[in-house]
């Protein structure tokens, strides 16, 4: 009980300061400020995921299976983030940053996918940090305020 506790605190923590990015601007400018309607459905639809049912999922008594559940849901969203790119202004690195970062994201989904059902304590937490540095390592390098 302990573990989830502590994990939900720093899942907390980490997600609100690195997936939500309200609360400060980076410490150093972005590759590109992303701004894009169709980018910002998809950033609503992680965050819901991200902040509020991976966050319920570490509470619930069903933790293993709404994990496993959290980690599809994250693994798919993160397979549309590259539809996008070509209509964001970026430049032909920048779209291929955008497409790594989306492409960590839905690894570091699916091995979560696949450490929820028997993995540790603590091999859950590595994983849930995973999905927690993708997203701030996205918007560290694609989102120099809060427009999206």
């Amino acid at each position: 009980m302990r573990f989830w506790l502590v994990a939900m605190a720093a899942l907390t923590l980490g997600t609100i300061g690195a997936c939500s990015g309200r609360n400060s601007l980076p410490p150093e400018p972005a590759l590109a400020e992303v701004h894009n309607a169709r980018l910002r459905g998809h950033m609503s639809q992680l965050g819901g995921v991200v902040i509020g049912d991976l966050s319920k999922a570490t509470k619930a008594p069903t933790i293993r299976a709404d994990l496993a559940r959290v980690a599809v849901d994250l693994e798919l969203i993160a397979a549309r983030l590259p539809d996008t790119v070509y209509s964001l202004d970026l430049d032909e690195d920048q779209r291929s940053h955008f497409v790594l970062f989306a492409d960590s994201l839905g690894a570091s989904a699916i091995r979560l996918g696949e450490a929820a059902p028997y993995a540790s304590g603590a091999v859950i937490q590595e994983r849930i940090d995973e999905v927690t540095n993708a997203c701030a390592g996205c918007h560290w390098a694609f989102r120099a305020g809060p427009g999206i």
